[in-house]
């Protein structure tokens, strides 16, 4: 991971730029810790949790094919990947898989909640992101 001052890059950054020369890797989300979701606005392959299981799954094979000869040979394989928390970002294939129809509406009590509603704060299933 190398960091510039201003952004972290890492083996994924790296390889995203190599396939998408100049596109926002981010989508144009500047805050990563935010508890709004959005449509992740490339196609799944791009997904950091896609790149980071086949990177996984590519060690994995290469491991045992390399280690034919010694098949009991003890490894540790640390997989971190970048999306189990904010920014929710999910492919539009698992958002589009589920029909608005089975989705119930939120439930609503007091006031409290008025300081997240989708209206104010952009947060709904129109909001997809940049396209």
């Amino acid at each position: 991971m190398v960091y510039d001052g201003n952004m972290v890059f890492d083996d994924y950054h790296r390889w995203f730029q190599e396939q998408k020369p100049g596109e926002d890797v981010d989508c144009g989300k500047k805050y990563h810790n935010s508890w709004k979701s959005y449509i992740y606005c490339y196609d799944k392959f791009y997904h950091p949790t896609s790149w980071t299981g086949r990177n996984a799954v590519r060690f994995l094979k290469d491991h045992h094919n390399s280690n034919i000869t010694n098949p009991n040979q003890p490894f540790f394989l640390k997989v971190s990947f970048h999306r189990p928390h904010s920014p929710y970002d999910p492919p539009s294939s698992y958002y589009d898989a589920v029909p608005a129809s089975a989705v119930k509406p939120p439930i609503v009590g007091g006031s409290w909640d008025k300081t997240y509603s989708q209206k104010q704060n952009g947060c709904s299933p129109e909001n997809k992101g940049p396209q």
